[in-house]
């Protein structure tokens, strides 16, 4: 007597686009295929099996011994419909992601090849950074003039933290991001910018007219009454990513503005 029965085996291994993937066998009828440096990456569709009757005979009875087989004959074509519903988010977001067909032997998996540091470059945006706003004290919203007076040194610098860690997960695989901040760049609006790769935040403990010892600025000329400067903080980012044993980084920067009002202070001598 023949049956029909469906049996799970794996067709698609994750892997990146250097080494190759060992086959292997696990228990339960599955095919697993693995690369021992970089761990284990499945991916699942369903395929028909047969299973075969062996006679065994006795000196007193007839038994019958029931002997699953598992058929590992997949066609290209069902490789190539599971293959491509795990591509079609990737190749949308203009990611590289191929079908290598096996070998006729049987000896070499098909794979799934995806553009990693391609995938990492396109989370830059979902990781959770601070926001990049340029901060200036003394603020001068807190004074009589709400204004920058010509001539006063500012501290520079930008919200922390200085490390960021996040896990994003996308197109099947799970990315673990940290980003640590390198410099911060203003540009004051009056056509000079500075750089700073350390800065420290103004606090009410800091004696009126101290230079930051870290990241400051002095306005050598008004914007008003005509207008405000823009001033703009572009923080700057090395991104480590890591996913399925591969890692890599990359940089990125993330730009934030404000308007700041800077102007004279005649002092009227009375004599």
């Amino acid at each position: 007597m023949k049956a029909a029965v469906a049996i799970a085996c794996v067709l698609i291994c994750w892997v990146a686009p250097v080494g190759n993937a060992v086959a292997g066998r696990s228990s339960g009828g599955t095919t697993t295929i693995t690369e021992p440096s970089k761990g284990t990456f499945e991916g699942h569709t369903r395929v028909a099996g047969k299973t075969k009757h062996k006679k065994t005979s006795g000196n007193s009875r007839q038994n019958k011994t029931l002997k699953k087989v598992v058929l590992d004959k997949h066609t290209d074509e069902q490789r190539a419909a599971a293959i491509e519903v795990m591509c079609r988010e990737a190749r949308e977001a203009g990611i590289s992601c191929e079908y290598t067909p096996p070998k006729r032997n049987g000896h070499e998996p098909a794979r799934l090849v995806l553009d990693l540091d391609a995938i990492a470059r396109t989370l830059l945006t979902r990781i959770q950074l601070p926001d990049p706003t340029p901060q200036i004290g003394p603020d001068p919203k807190l004074n009589e003039w709400k204004m920058v007076a010509v001539g006063y040194p500012l501290w520079l610098w930008t919200a922390g933290p200085h490390t960021v860690t996040d896990r994003v997960h996308a197109y099947g695989v799970t990315f673990t991001l940290r980003a640590t901040w390198v410099s911060s760049r203003f540009d004051m609006g009056d056509g000079h910018s500075v750089t700073c790769t350390s800065s420290r935040p103004f606090t009410k403990d800091v004696k009126p007219g101290t230079p930051s010892p870290a990241c400051g600025y002095t306005y050598p000329k008004a914007s008003l009454p005509k207008d405000n400067y823009t001033v703009t903080a572009t923080t700057n980012w090395r991104i480590a990513w890591s996913a399925l044993g591969m890692h890599g980084s990359m940089p990125g920067s993330f730009t934030g503005t404000r308007q700041l009002p800077v102007g004279e202070l005649n002092a009227l001598v009375v004599g």
